[in-house]
């Protein structure tokens, strides 16, 4: 509650729907409904507000899984490698980083498929463990990575604009692994 009283809980340890591995990070959309990345499951769990399961997506052009039955034993090429991050822009759109695939997809408010864009590497537009997350009041999406001590801010369709950051403890530096990112209502990258 807003006073700080428990009030319920959901999941346990496991690979089944309702359960988690490693549920690292979630989002809330418009509609109050919750997605847990599980990044020990490589998926994206969708739950009500009472923890009950709507669905897991293992790959971004896969369907909801709603059957424990139905849970892949294998990924494919599209398969989530421990997505850790999601954002979600005024429009709606979802913005996951699929840490382990180091890349970050876009997809549209009923969660289907847009674009995904990164690769490995340390350049302007590669990624290095692509993590934190943040889009501001223009839909620039902004990621920091694990292992590169920077920022970088790109268009809402992925397109890099430029990066900052170098490692170190001073103004504009950052000590590594570099986790999180959020931004506020002003814009402002913390």
């Amino acid at each position: 509650s807003p006073d700080g009283k428990f009030i319920s809980k959901f999941g346990e340890k496991g690979d089944k729907l309702g359960q988690f591995k490693s549920p690292y990070s979630m989002a809330i959309d418009s509609n109050d409904h919750i997605y847990v990345l599980d990044r020990g499951n490589d998926r994206v769990v969708k739950v009500d507000t009472e923890g009950n399961v709507l669905g897991a997506l293992y790959s971004f052009d896969g369907p909801w899984i709603t059957n424990n039955n139905d849970i892949p034993e294998k990924k494919g090429d599209n398969g989530f490698s421990s997505p850790e991050a999601m954002a979600i822009d005024k429009e709606g759109n979802f913005y996951l980083t699929d840490t382990g695939n180091d890349r970050v997809i876009k997809f549209d408010k009923n969660f289907k498929f847009v674009s995904q864009f990164g690769i490995e590497g340390t350049a302007p537009g590669q990624f290095d463990h692509a993590h934190g997350i943040g889009i501001d009041s223009d839909g620039n999406i902004f990621i920091n990575e694990l292992t590169n001590a920077r920022i970088q801010k790109f268009t809402n369709d992925g397109k890099f604009i430029k990066q900052w950051g170098s490692e170190g403890t001073g103004p504009a530096q950052f000590t590594l692994p570099l986790a999180h990112l959020k931004d506020d209502k002003y814009d402002r990258i913390i």
